[in-house]
């Protein structure tokens, strides 16, 4: 508080039977007085004597700013109210005040109970979405979503959501909020949560996370790896469910999910290993192959060739001499898409994919 205020006094009661009033006072917060104080009534009055130059915390938006991002999920109902001055009383017929029944009780600006405090069984799709739609003040719903719900061997909470991404990987911006105890810390803290998980949204809550500590501690922090494994590990999980039980659905926003899938392949050597299975190719006969259905319909022996177009329009006559003979062509024509072929290429050669454009050579056409 004493970053703001040039004063700062505390009027406090005790709910003891026979407590005396106190009052204290400090203009720096390290030396104080108490004296006895006049409070009536069980509680506590804080006061802020607001220097000249943050006088701008005196306005009710900016004071509603600071504890929308900060205090939004605290566990704790959190009041904010404008005081103005009294207007003159208005006497005469028909003044009548309202009933004290009539008026409207003042509600909490914070949420105490936020969504990803609550077990998964408790919420439905449209609690999800409109979280969502809440905290990043976003009008598309997403695509999916992931609540992450442990106690042991740490405490963790939260909810993850896929944006729709699309091909317009370089200008991606996801948001990962982070919570220790209902409180926010810190937008997308790399140290914490895996890069390639940036590209999500969602909210983490953490209580047991070191706050007070360097960001090199934190990456260093057995504590923090196994966290960061466990969400990666989550994710992982949930793409190979929507594979395996939703391939249609799946195959659906597949356009806007793959960059993300990609680039978290290329960023983490476990997270490949996990969801490798549930990588497919969109050919461009719009049918949607993995790997190995492209090599038993395309190809011979251990290794699989994948032909590719990187522009449907320009290498249209190419593709039509590889479908004619029966040959599937994927479509990669993203900027991501050509780190991930140099990836399976040379840094995943077990899996044994090789890609070759169209127009690289006529090898393989009978």
């Amino acid at each position: 508080v004493f970053m703001i205020a040039d004063k700062v006094t505390i009027d406090t009661l005790s709910f003891r039977e026979g407590a005396t009033p106190v009052r204290w006072e400090s203009e720096d917060g390290m030396a104080f007085t108490m004296t006895e104080g006049t409070r009536t009534v069980r509680g506590t009055t804080i006061t802020l004597h607001v220097s000249e130059a943050e006088s701008e915390f005196l306005e009710v938006w900016r004071v509603r700013e600071v504890l929308d991002r900060y205090c939004s999920f605290m566990s704790v109902p959190i009041y904010l109210d404008e005081i103005k001055e009294e207007e003159a009383k208005v006497t005469g017929e028909g003044a009548e005040e309202k009933p004290e029944a009539e008026k409207e009780a003042p509600k909490p600006i914070n949420d105490t109970q936020p969504l990803y405090a609550r077990a998964p069984q408790d919420c439905t799709d449209e609690d999800y979405k409109q979280f969502y739609r809440k905290v990043f003040h976003e009008y598309e719903d997403p695509l999916f979503w992931i609540h992450l719900n442990v106690d042991y061997p740490f405490k963790l909470k939260g909810i993850l959501y896929f944006p729709k991404i699309k091909e317009q990987f370089g200008g991606i911006e996801g948001q990962i909020k982070l919570y220790s105890g209902q409180v926010f810390v810190a937008d997308n803290i790399k140290e914490v949560i895996p890069e390639f998980l940036m590209l999500l949204k969602g909210v983490i809550d953490c209580p047991d996370l070191p706050l007070n500590v360097s960001r090199s501690f934190l990456q260093n922090d057995g504590y923090v790896r196994k966290m960061s494994d466990y969400i990666t590990r989550k994710v992982a999980d949930r793409l190979m469910s929507e594979f395996n039980t939703k391939r249609e659905d799946y195959q659906k926003y597949w356009k806007d999910i793959h960059p993300f899938v990609k680039y978290g392949c290329i960023r983490d050597e476990k997270f490949f290993s996990r969801v490798k299975e549930a990588i497919i190719y969109r050919t461009t006969a719009g049918e949607f192959l993995t790997a190995k259905e492209y090599k038993q319909r395309n190809c011979e022996g251990d290794e699989t060739l994948m032909y590719y177009t990187s522009d449907e329009k320009r290498q249209a006559q190419m593709i039509e001499m590889f479908t004619s003979q029966g040959k599937d062509v994927v479509v990669m024509d993203t900027l991501i898409d050509n780190h991930f072929m140099s990836f399976l290429e040379y840094a995943a050669k077990e899996d044994q994919v090789k890609f070759r454009r169209v127009d690289a050579g006529l090898d393989g056409v009978k």
